[in-house]
């Protein structure tokens, strides 16, 4: 069952409009999709399954590294260029300029996910909503962020309480689940965040989480973005 709650869009400048978030998604891994493939009745062993995922993501990663796309009954992922380019003469320029990779399902994985069940739920312990992250230099929501780059959280109940406490404020979390605390906060309001993404950060996938001791509360909050981050 996937749960949602309504909140305010702020991407659209109409103020009776809103948008669903997912509230408590949670995310699979490999190792619990292979236990699941391997489970009583299969004649799949789980070192093998696990040896030839492994594989088969480190070759898919090297051809995109490469320049070549996929596609797939179940995914098809391709690449794009982000950026602007001053004119026809330009060439690409890492510091102005991005490299996106974009995935979408094939037809066996759209047929599969057909027919979510959906529940709609409401918040009963305050704690920070993020919306919506969006990286100035890619000009893109809820996908890249870019290193040195700018990036605007929207949402509600967003205000960290103190930003000199180290418990509190933006981090990053890569795959690894090590966490990467913001430094540099330029706004902190209940609605918006702005901040830095530190020029240190490595590539991979991160999960955002904003944490807050709130009003009223003695014990820490913490908000995800559903989506997960690209530094790319």
């Amino acid at each position: 069952m996937l749960k949602y709650s309504l909140q305010d869009n702020p991407l659209t400048p109409d103020p009776t409009d809103f948008m669903a978030t997912v509230q408590d998604n949670e995310k699979c891994t490999i190792d619990e999709l292979i236990e699941e493939i391997t489970g009583d009745g299969s004649i799949l062993k789980d070192t093998e399954c696990k040896a030839v995922s492994h594989a088969l993501f480190r070759a898919l990663g090297k051809q995109l590294k490469a320049g070549k796309g996929f596609t797939s009954e179940y995914l098809i992922i391709d690449h794009s260029i982000s950026g602007v380019f001053t004119n026809e003469e330009d060439n690409f320029d890492p510091k102005r300029h991005q490299v996106n990779i974009n995935l979408r399902l094939g037809s066996l994985l759209r047929e599969a996910v057909q027919g979510i069940k959906v529940e709609k739920v409401k918040s009963s312990i305050p704690m920070p909503v993020l919306k919506a992250c969006y990286d100035h230099w890619s000009q893109t929501y809820n996908d890249v962020i870019t290193p040195r780059g700018s990036v605007d959280i929207t949402g509600e109940q967003l205000k960290i309480g103190d930003l000199d406490d180290p418990e509190q404020g933006i981090f990053l979390i890569d795959s690894k689940q090590a966490a990467t605390r913001i430094d540099r906060v330029a706004q902190n309001m209940p609605k918006k965040l702005v901040f830095s993404v530190p020029d240190t950060l490595k590539k991979g996938d991160y999960t955002l989480e904003v944490r807050t001791l709130m009003k009223g509360t003695n014990k820490l909050r913490t908000g995800k973005l559903n989506q997960t981050l690209v530094v790319a």
